[in-house]
């Protein structure tokens, strides 16, 4: 018996499944990513953003606000920074007394220790343990930087 022309073989729906379904996801996380306010590699951040950042984060951090942090809504990258090209990122941080104590810090993306100072930023010290939490933007600074 001869199957008709016409007809499509069974792997052959499987594959135009899998590629309508691929392109689903992909249309999907576009969407999500370009119009739901989700920060992208582009994001830049002005000295001024950054400030209105770190005010805002004042509020957050500020004893009793501060048991209100969720860390499951952190690390959360925000953008590049304008004046040194520099990766930033919110991060959850607590040390001792958690969640008591815990804070939201901003901090240049994968910055050492010995870095820090090169791209103009300051060493967050763990105040707990004395460890290296991270590189955090030091707003002095990129004043002097600019002129």
């Amino acid at each position: 018996m001869e199957k008709p022309k016409n007809t499509k073989s069974r792997a052959g729906k499987r594959r135009h499944a899998y590629v309508a379904a691929a392109l689903f996801v992909i249309i999907v996380v576009f969407i999500v990513s370009n119009f739901m306010g989700i920060p992208n590699q582009q994001t830049v951040l002005t000295k001024k953003d950054l400030i209105s950042e770190m005010e805002a984060l004042d509020i957050i951090n500020a004893y009793p606000n501060n048991r209100n942090i969720n860390p499951g809504n952190y690390p959360r990258f925000l953008g590049i920074y304008s004046v040194n090209g520099m990766p930033l990122t919110e991060i959850y941080f607590c040390s001792d007394v958690c969640p008591d104590y815990g804070s939201v810090i901003i901090i240049f993306e994968n910055v050492t220790k010995n870095e820090c100072l090169m791209v103009g930023g300051r060493e967050y010290i763990d105040p707990a343990w004395g460890g290296f939490v991270g590189c955090v933007p030091s707003i002095e600074r990129f004043l002097v930087m600019e002129r």
